[in-house]
């Protein structure tokens, strides 16, 4: 069974406005093959993609936002 552990926090803004918290989330344990890859999510639970340095795409709202802050790994308070 696929685990996951949460990683660093980013803090995005689209170009309309509208914020949301990106989450990356490494899994960890079960299937070897699967082991170390890194996913996106929002606090929503959207499925976000991430671009490049500065972007993300999120899949179900189909647009862009752009990371404005980044908190360090673990920061669980940093999503409040």
């Amino acid at each position: 069974m696929l685990q996951y552990q949460n990683g660093r926090l980013f803090r995005c803004a689209s170009e309309t406005g509208a914020r949301c918290v990106v989450i990356e989330q490494t899994r960890v344990g079960g299937l070897s093959a699967f082991a170390k890859k890194v996913d996106y999510m929002t606090d929503d639970g959207d499925i976000a993609h991430r671009l490049d340095d500065a972007h993300f795409f999120l899949l179900t709202k189909n647009e862009v936002v752009r990371v404005q802050t980044m908190a360090p790994e673990g920061d669980a308070e940093a999503s409040s």
